[in-house]
């Protein structure tokens, strides 16, 4: 009987989350699913900029500011990102006392999963087909317990951006659930935020000068790839996000 009730319960989850997919609830913002969309096309312009520029050199479209500064699109979602998800886990905490952790992680991971597998199986198929060596990326282990951000760049090219966002799914329930007896209403959560966000800011202050050797304002693309890719100190966005929604 609880087998059978649990089935129920985890169909549920997987049909609700299609039938919410094709048939958007009526809190949908379509403004910010506009945001989304422009986040989404600031990160294709301007990893085809670069691509571009990689084969012919610098262009006139290389250098138009929404694809020179296309990277901010990646900020976008996250704060975006962090505003939907918030906005689901402070109704849920609003409306029941408590956060309900496995069911909202299976529902999460039932709208990304499936899509996600998937491509990563073609790209494994690719790799192979084009005689690659997939051993030595270590068989993409990585992208499929989604820590590429910590790990190495696996085998799905960008794919540290989704571990960043499937680690802050399973993190922030965490917490929300295991802080409520100590925060009992909404507004109590605002100072640990802003203490979150800020620490995180303080964080990749010391990486960046422990990388640089003490000199801040030193730069360059090499150095911002080695802050940029770790959740740890790039979780501002869904931070923020959070907070948004918060109040």
């Amino acid at each position: 009987m609880k087998l059978s009730k649990q089935i129920r319960i985890d169909s549920t989850l997987f049909s609700g989350s299609i039938s919410e997919l094709l048939h958007p609830p009526a809190s949908q913002i379509p403004f910010l699913d506009g945001l989304r969309s422009i986040a989404v096309l600031l990160v294709i312009s301007y990893h085809f900029s670069n691509a571009f520029m990689a084969v012919y050199g610098p262009n006139l479209f290389s250098k138009i500011p929404f694809v020179a500064d296309g990277w901010v699109g990646v900020d976008l979602f996250f704060v975006l990102s962090g505003f939907f998800i918030g906005g689901q886990l402070w109704k849920e905490f609003r409306d029941q006392g408590s956060i309900a952790v496995g069911r909202f992680v299976l529902r999460r991971g039932f709208r990304i999963w499936p899509l996600y597998f998937f491509t990563f199986l073609c790209v494994i198929t690719c790799y192979l087909i084009g005689g690659h060596n997939v051993s030595s990326q270590e068989y993409g282990w990585s992208d499929l317990v989604f820590i590429t951000n910590f790990h190495d760049r696996g085998l799905v090219m960008g794919g540290w951006s989704l571990c960043t966002e499937e680690q802050f799914y399973i993190v922030t329930p965490l917490a929300l659930f295991v802080c409520v007896r100590y925060a009992r209403s909404i507004t109590r959560y605002r100072p640990w935020l802003w203490g979150t966000l800020l620490s995180v800011l303080l964080l990749r202050t010391f990486v960046w000068l422990h990388i640089t050797n003490g000199h801040f304002f030193e730069h360059g693309p090499k150095l911002f790839g080695q802050i940029y890719e770790s959740s740890l100190i790039h979780c501002d966005g869904l931070i923020m996000g959070l907070i948004i929604a918060n109040v």
